[in-house]
């Protein structure tokens, strides 16, 4: 029993290997067609590789060091500034806290910050020259072969209604004297291109930040990766900034307010007490202690916002975000793209893919017209 399953297996095993053998013998007898896709991909990767546009990587991390005062002034004078009626704890959450990183990619893809960066000056080296990038990419880079044969082929529906909607925007631009972000029609198109030219990564777990750009001159990508961060951490001392100006322009109203009280009080007790100061009456007395006790508390007040409003300088200063660079930006020497060798290797696993699944769906589709050949000779 067990020896007939034994040959049985064997059976099986001899095959299986027979089939494989011959399904090889098969795809090598026509070997014609995968040469013919191997020539077709290869050539078309070749041609890929060759006028695909040469691109280059420059990047730079950093972790951003935000100073935060949550409490500080709140509790070393709230006591003080509740009796002038100025609630400190409002302005200590507010300030305290400052722009988290996740913020920053929103920062970035804002039409106010990459409307200022497309007017930002790179150097490139092929002109030897300082270009905005809204003159380069308009007078100066030229698409690739490969980027007109896109934009003329699958793209020429695109084409044709971006042609329309230029004529429609060129118009409506003339009548546009709203107070919203004006775009002009070169700005609004490189905008939307812009975001294949940048990008921003937060590593949440180690706290930093990193900065990637993708530029076809080596130095204006490091450029723009330094121009990025520089504008970044501008766009968020003012954010930061704000909150504590306006925090200082509130004491300082409130320090005018009551120096101006103290200036009445302290003239109404020198006045008083040179009018009486040969009168030693017992209501004349009470009197003049009365106004000593609104005086010193008027000057008590007073003399706390003075303090707040020194402090409150120096908080704004401290309050400015500073970025520490961990790997500063280098000029990238070797290209990021086209990765030519890479190309050359996928469209000859491509041409082999394709080569050997047609040779499979031919002899698939020959068995199919076998056995319906086959049907209806029994059916006769």
């Amino acid at each position: 029993m067990q020896n007939n399953i034994t040959k049985e297996k064997t059976e099986l095993v001899e095959e299986e290997e027979i089939n494989i053998i011959e399904l090889i013998l098969k795809i090598w007898n026509k070997r014609k067609v995968i040469y013919i896709s191997l020539i077709i991909t290869v050539s078309l990767g070749i041609l890929t590789a060759i006028f695909s546009p040469v691109e280059y990587t420059a990047d730079l991390s950093f972790i951003p060091n935000i100073n935060s005062s949550k409490s500080g002034l709140a509790s070393k004078y709230g006591s003080l500034a509740s009796m002038a009626g100025i609630d400190l704890s409002s302005f200590a959450e507010s300030t305290g806290s400052g722009v988290p990183p996740q913020v920053y990619p929103q920062i970035l893809e804002s039409v106010t910050f990459r409307k200022s960066l497309i007017h930002k000056k790179l150097y490139f080296e092929k002109y030897k020259k300082k270009i905005s990038l809204i003159d380069y990419y308009s007078n100066y880079h030229k698409p690739s072969v490969l980027s007109y044969i896109k934009k003329y082929s699958i793209g020429i529906f695109g084409t044709i209604l971006s042609a329309i909607k230029s004529k429609k925007s060129e118009e409506d631009d003339k009548k546009n004297n709203s107070g919203h972000i004006f775009l002009s029609q070169t700005e609004y198109k490189l905008l939307k291109n812009l975001k294949d030219k940048f990008s921003l990564e937060v590593n949440s777990k180690q706290g930093d930040i990193l900065i990637k750009t993708f530029m076809p001159d080596p130095i204006a990508a490091a450029e723009l990766a330094e121009a990025i961060r520089i504008q970044l951490q501008t766009e968020i001392t003012k954010i930061k900034i704000e909150k504590a100006e306006n925090k200082l322009e509130y004491i300082n109203d409130r320090y005018t307010e009551k120096k101006h009280e103290f200036e009445i009080i302290q003239n109404k007790l020198s006045s008083y007490l040179d009018k009486h100061k040969h009168v030693s009456k017992a209501y004349n007395q009470q009197e003049i202690k009365n106004i000593k006790s609104e005086y010193d508390l008027i000057y008590k007040i007073y003399s706390s916002l003075s303090s707040q409003l020194e402090a409150q300088k120096l908080q704004v200063k401290e309050d400015t975000p500073v970025f520490t660079i961990i790997k500063p930006v280098s000029i990238p020497k070797e290209k990021s793209k086209p990765q030519r060798s890479t190309i050359i290797m996928l469209s000859v696993f491509i041409g082999l893919v394709f080569g050997i699944g047609y040779i499979l769906m031919l002899m698939f589709w020959n068995k199919i017209r076998e056995v319906i050949a086959e049907k209806r000779e029994l059916n006769n």
